[in-house]
This record gives C-alpha cells, structure tokens and sequence, in this order.
C-alpha cells in the first residue's frame, strides 16, 4: 500500500510531466543565452478599422528553453518546487572563473594592452 507522500510524489512527477509535454506542443526554440520564455497562448486585441470594432484573437508565442531553465521551469510550474536556491546571488562566469572578458595572461602584460584593465 502506498503511504501519502508516495501519493504527493506521483502526483508532483505527472504534472512535471504534463508541463513538459505542455511546453513541446509550442513552437520550440533552443537557446544559450538566459533569456527564455514559456509557451503560452495569447489573446491579442485588434482592431479593425473598416467596421470599426475591436476583436480578439489568440496569438501563439513559441516556448524558448535553454536546458536548465527548462527544467527549472518544468519542475516549479508542474511539481511546484523551486530546484535552485533563490536567495543565492546569480552565479556569472566572472565570479566562478575570474577570467570573463579577459585573456589568460597570468602576469597582466599581454592582456592589459589588448582589453585593458578589466579586473
């Protein structure tokens, strides 16, 4: 017999899974930057201006992913669980390597004439 929070946890998993499933029946599109989007449907207003009235139309916007914001997405949407900690400050290549926007030139000479002082 399944105890409650094995039901909670079939639960979570299926409607991850009907969020994924969701997501891929909009126009998909890969990304590697962090801008991203979900699919969703859209009701627009137009208007049209020989009769002179408002319609409304529903407007397709396509999903756009990179992996992880997808399962990010997946996972908060559908199970409602946050998979990254919110209150940790974003994480950029600068802060984990010290080298974004700069060569690697460990004495400083070649690097501070061709992009300057960045640091």
């Amino acid at each position: 017999m399944a105890n409650e929070r094995d039901v909670i946890e079939q639960l979570s998993i299926s409607k991850k899974q009907h969020v994924d499933s969701e997501q891929f029946g909009y126009p998909f599109e890969y990304t590697y930057s962090w801008d991203w989007r979900p699919g969703s449907l859209t009701p627009l207003q137009i208007y049209n201006p020989e009769n002179q009235q408002w319609h409304t139309i529903i407007s397709v916007i396509g999903a756009k992913f990179r992996c992880d914001s997808f399962v990010y997405y997946s996972y908060l949407k559908g199970a409602g669980l946050s998979i990254f900690n919110e209150f940790v400050e974003p994480l950029l290549p600068l802060d984990m390597f010290d080298t974004f926007l700069s060569c690697r030139d460990w004495e400083g000479v070649i690097c501070r004439n061709i992009v300057g002082n960045i640091g």
